[in-house]
């Protein structure tokens, strides 16, 4: 068989063809933790998957729960993202909803998943960056809704009157807080990530934005595009 046999075969049996390419709509997402006590910086998508510490489970590497980035801070060979819409989604560490048995006095509502989540969406700043030039740098982070939310509707209060050291309150109150409006759209065309070319993704605060829940929660980032790829 010739050398010309042999590179015919070859390109015959690969598994992808680098001289054709297909698109697809998809997304790139990333979670990280939100400390209860905050940070000056929260940076993404920095640790493929199956590395690092999930967010999920701290036994587990990231799966794909936590991100789809296959090779971190860029995108892998043969593959492109053009990036047409960022988004933001935060998670509170509590519970939205919270029952509330006291005695001898009213419950009071503390809300603390809305004041988690405005502590969270009204302070901060986002700074992405591809090939170390500046792409986006804004804030506060509820320019960057998520393009799916929780809606929550729930409150009642139930009071017992007995003996004055008897009296009871009942309280089931529910809160939840994200901001809404249009998913923020980069300048026409968006933004092309490319193999072998650094992207960075961080939000950043002036000083540590504490949760008034004192519990840890999550923030996902969302890049919204499409994906070309090799073809298969």
């Amino acid at each position: 068989m010739n050398q010309h046999d042999i590179k015919a075969q070859f390109a015959r049996g690969r598994g992808i063809n680098l001289d054709q390419a297909e698109v697809v709509a998809d997304h790139l997402y990333d979670w990280q933790p939100y400390a209860a006590a905050g940070q000056t910086e929260l940076a993404f998508f920095t640790e493929p998957v199956n590395s690092g510490t999930s967010t999920f489970d701290a036994t587990q590497k990231k799966t794909y729960e936590d991100t789809n980035l296959e090779q971190a801070g860029q995108m892998p060979r043969g593959e492109a993202f053009l990036i047409e819409y960022v988004a933001l989604r935060f998670v509170p560490g509590v519970d939205p909803v919270q029952e509330t048995v006291a005695a001898a006095a009213a419950a009071v509502a503390t809300n603390p998943a809305a004041n988690d989540s405005a502590a969270f969406w009204e302070q901060g700043y986002l700074d992405m960056r591809l090939a170390n030039k500046p792409q986006v740098l804004l804030g506060p982070l509820s320019n960057f809704p998520p393009p799916q939310r929780f809606d929550l509707h729930v409150g009642g209060t139930v009071s017992v009157n007995q003996a004055a050291a008897a009296d009871a309150a009942y309280q089931l109150e529910g809160s939840y807080l994200t901001p809404v409006g249009r998913l923020f759209k980069l300048q026409e065309p968006g933004l092309t990530l490319e193999y072998a070319i650094n992207f960075k993704f961080s939000l950043k605060w002036s000083k540590a934005v504490p949760m008034p829940s004192a519990t840890a929660g999550r923030v996902q980032a969302i890049l919204i595009g499409t994906r070309m790829r090799a073809q298969q």
